[in-house]
């Protein structure tokens, strides 16, 4: 930085990003570094014209509310000019807080170099990304303002380019003249300079706080290393003192600063973000709207193709970077767990909980309220490379825990990549079968169903764009699905092959084979063994799981429109194969498509989930039973490769599967969950207990609930009951995670188990020759069913309901009352009981839907 005041420091790759909204904005005089009198005045003359051209623009929608076409044309630049007032207006309003929040970027932000060459490289590539972005939108609304801007001069009328009313007859000199240039001077240097500047502002902020963020992760991760003094170092901090701690300190103070501002530019973007949503929504229909008109001509697509795409960008941006600043936010406690804090001292490491606490509150950027997680497209080369990085280096080979599990993993992946084979296969059969439909009819007809704005069957159009469709739906369609796809069930299908061997070596522990395996990875034999070992299997584990959360960070949406793909092809498929006019051909490549979305929706349940679904009996469905209907049958539905009718088969079966039914099956479901319901209720109580305690503190009445508790009265009375419940509250909170740890599975069994039943009940009900008894089976399997399913949904959400309501009974408790040291306490109370509490069915809320709608029904009712 090379003086102060309005400076730009042009060697820092991540501050670099707003050197193009300070040199739009100081255009406009709505820099916040730049202000005075002459500019305020200039601001408020801006704003004044902008609302002008914007009443006129509304009374011209009013006018002519019954033409759609005029209504479309005028939308198109309410929208833009309603964005630049109330963007121009934010700046304006929020002038001192920006100033501010400028001056801490300049000076108190880690320059990009602090982390190393590689962070350093990785940040600078990341805002490349940005500035593109931004001269892109800036040259879209560009082409969109001179498009429209010039349509009088086209056409050579006297009509103007917003489309507006005015109270007098504006087409006579020298009215039209002034009001034209004016128009042509506001949407200009006001509207897209002003919705460009503040738009690039705020991205910029966002991608410097992003910035922070990261090189606050990488030098959290240098606690407890031999470069720690290196670092204080470089930041330029007294090196005398212990170097932990005092990298900590500095840590921690940036931390809280950089999240301070991240909170300042959410409060001032808040409702520009909610206005940038709406105005894009708005926009992308109009846009959409003009290009199917029957009578647009080619300077129209293009005008009407540069204002969708460059709203495109804009919602991207805001959600994409809105998203990266909560992403990069989140990922700080992690850091924090996987640096080596183990090295550190006993008070180091307190004072590293306490920051993880801070670390695990939410930062939001919001517009108004609402998650800016629009879209969830990222750019994840380099993730990827990192990851692949770790699978050829760092992951385990296959024999490292015998020949068995090798010969285990190998079959495993040989199912794999024969499933890949059979997806590719389907996928050529399909891609060359309707690919070839236009040399087979002989017509002049394109691959892809497409319409193209112009007479597409002359020559060299038609073979220019069936050329083009054609090696598009080879090259980048179908190698770019498989490659993706096939990349990601290949990561995880090496990562179950991580988890399968982690679970052999762990077995190793407290064995005399333990120095074989550890010779065997290539480590030190001289460490005590088991040590050794566990050591060894701590650090791959952490390893494995940082890559396996990136995998699910990644692909996370990929595989969800996978799922939508999947089912809407499926259908599809299945549609096409029932029209009647169908021939070998279609019918051919209709089963590849459709076998080739099959195998591909298996392949990512199946290793996406780890886990392989197969159909079962259930257990309860007992409806005939042989009792009632005096045949040799039993009350499973079973086959055995014998036969069982015979005595004494029959009898032995007979007696074995009522006898399981009873004292297992159903007397074993229903104990597992009572017990879980049991324990959740008892979780409930205890929260609801601690609520009133806490609500105690600063009254009269410490010392009496201290007594009633069995603890000693003598301490100082809030002190002990802040002590007594924190310890509490901590073990409450621990079996409370070690009940959704141990019945997370059973809870996703029990919704799958619960549905299929409610819907398998339900059938049998329908049936024509059903009797009394079978009626009154099947509803009380229907009715019990239910009962599991609201129980479930019921407790699970009390749990996490009541354990939500204890900040704020300490809020409300009379704290205020109490000593300023036993206040910090509370403090850090507060910032732990904020972390969620869940009961969950394997990362799925436990009957989601159940579960918001009752707590919904509830909380309104009260």
């Amino acid at each position: 930085m090379a003086k102060t005041g309005d400076i730009f420091p042009v060697r820092d790759p991540v501050k670099r990003c707003l050197f193009i909204p300070k040199l739009l904005l100081e255009s406009t005089n709505f820099w916040p570094e730049k202000r005075n009198f002459l500019t305020k005045f200039a601001n408020w003359v801006m704003l004044i014209i902008c609302v002008l051209i914007e009443s006129g623009q509304i009374a011209f929608v009013v006018v002519n509310i019954k033409d759609i076409t005029k209504i479309a044309s005028a939308m198109s630049t309410v929208s833009t000019t309603f964005q630049a007032i109330t963007k121009l207006t934010v700046l304006y309003i929020y002038n001192d807080k920006l100033r501010l929040i400028l001056k801490s970027v300049w000076y108190e932000f880690w320059p990009s170099y602090t982390a190393g060459r590689e962070i350093n490289t990785k940040l600078e590539t990341y805002n490349k990304i940005v500035i593109v972005s931004f001269l892109t939108i800036l040259i879209s609304g560009i082409c969109f303002a001179f498009g429209f801007l010039s349509s009088p001069l086209i056409s050579g009328e006297r009509i103007l380019p917003f489309e507006t009313v005015y109270p007098f007859d504006w087409t006579k000199s020298p009215y039209y003249e002034i009001i034209y240039v004016t128009e042509w001077m506001t949407n200009i240097a006001f509207i897209l300079i002003g919705i460009c500047g503040h738009d690039f502002l705020f991205m910029g902020l966002c991608s410097n706080v992003v910035g922070q963020f990261t090189l606050l992760r990488e030098l959290f991760g240098y606690l407890g290393t031999k470069n720690v003094a290196q670092i204080i170092k470089k930041l330029g901090h007294d090196t005398n003192i212990e170097p932990n701690r005092q990298l900590l300190r500095i840590c921690i103070i940036h931390h809280v600063r950089v999240t301070e501002i991240c909170k300042e530019i959410a409060e001032i973007f808040s409702f520009s973000c909610f206005i940038q949503l709406l105005s894009s929504v708005t926009a992308l229909c109009v846009g959409a709207l003009i290009m199917t008109f029957a009578d647009i001509d080619a300077a129209l697509f293009t005008v009407s193709s540069a204002y969708i795409v460059g709203h495109l960008l804009q919602l991207f941006l805001y959600a994409t970077l809105g998203n990266e600043v909560i992403y990069y936010a989140s990922r700080l406690p992690n850091a924090i767990f996987h640096s080596h804090w183990y090295n550190i001292d006993l008070e180091v490491k307190k004072d590293i909980l306490f920051v993880l606490q801070r670390a695990q509150k939410e930062v939001k950027i919001s517009a108004m309220g609402a998650a800016t997680k629009l879209i969830v497209l990222y750019i994840y080369n380099d993730k990827l490379r990192l990851i692949l990085k770790s699978v050829w280096y760092e992951f385990w080979p296959s024999y490292t825990a015998g020949r068995e599990i090798n010969t285990k993993l190998e079959t495993y992946n040989k199912i794999v990549i024969v499933s890949f084979l059979t997806i590719l296969i389907s996928g050529i059969c399909f891609a060359f079968g309707f690919l070839s439909s236009p040399l087979i009819s002989g017509e002049r007809i394109l691959p892809f169903e497409t319409v193209y704005p112009f007479d597409w069957t002359k020559s060299p159009y038609y073979e220019i764009i069936y050329v083009t469709e054609w090696m598009t739906n080879i090259a980048f369609i179908l190698i770019g699905i498989c490659g993706h796809d096939f990349l990601f069930m290949g990561l995880c299908s090496n990562v179950v092959g991580q988890f399968t061997l982690l679970r052999e070596l762990f077995g190793y522990l407290g064995t005399k084979n333990v120095a074989q395996i550890i010779k065997k990875l290539g480590h030190d034999t001289n460490i005590e063994s088991n040590r050794q070992l566990l050591r060894i299997c701590i650090i791959h584990h952490v390893r494995v799981t940082e890559i396996c959360k990136k995998i699910a960070e990644i692909f996370s949406f990929s595989c969800f429109i996978q799922l939508l793909s999947s089912v809407t092809a499926l259908c599809v498929g299945a549609l096409i194969m029932t029209f009647a006019d169908i021939d070998a051909a279609l019918f051919t490549v209709s089963s590849a498509y459709i076998i080739g979305h099959l195998l591909q929706l298996f392949l990512y349940a199946t290793l996406g989930n780890e886990v392989i679904y197969y159909a079962s009996r259930l257990p309860n469905a007992i409806f005939h039973s042989p009792l009632i209907s005096g045949e040799r049958i039993l009350p499973f539905e079973t086959v055995y490769p014998f036969d069982w009718t015979k005595s004494p088969y029959y009898e032995i079966i007979y007696v074995t599967e009522w006898m399981t039914n009873i004292a297992f099956i159903l007397i074993g479901i229903c104990g597992h969950d009572f017990l879980f319901m049991g324990l959740c209720s008892n979780v409930v109580g205890q929260f609801t207990l601690l609520r009133e305690l806490f609500g105690y503190l600063g009254t009269k009445n410490v010392a009496q609930i201290i007594k009633k508790l069995g603890h000693d009265t003598k301490i100082e009375p809030n002190r002990q009951l802040l002590r007594i419940c924190i310890i509490h509250h901590v073990r409450v909170t621990e079996i409370c995670k070690e009940i959704a740890e141990i019945f997370s599975f059973s809870c996703f069994i029990q919704l799958l188990s619960s549905v299929t039943a409610l819907c398998v009940g339900a059938l049998i009900m329908t049936f024509a020759d059903i009797d009394a008894a079978l009626f009154t089976v099947s509803s009380a399997y229907i009715i019990g069913h239910l009962l599991q399913l609201f129980l479930y949904a019921t407790l699970g959400n009390e749990v996490i309901y009541y354990a939500s309501r204890l900040p704020n009974a300490i809020f409300h408790s009379h704290w205020y009352n109490i000593d300023l040291e036993v206040k910090k306490d509370i403090l850090f109370v507060l910032q732990r009981a904020q972390k969620d509490v869940k009961i969950s069915a394997m990362g799925r809320g436990v009957g989601a839907f159940l579960m918001d709608l009752y707590g919904t029904l509830k909380r309104g009712g009260n």
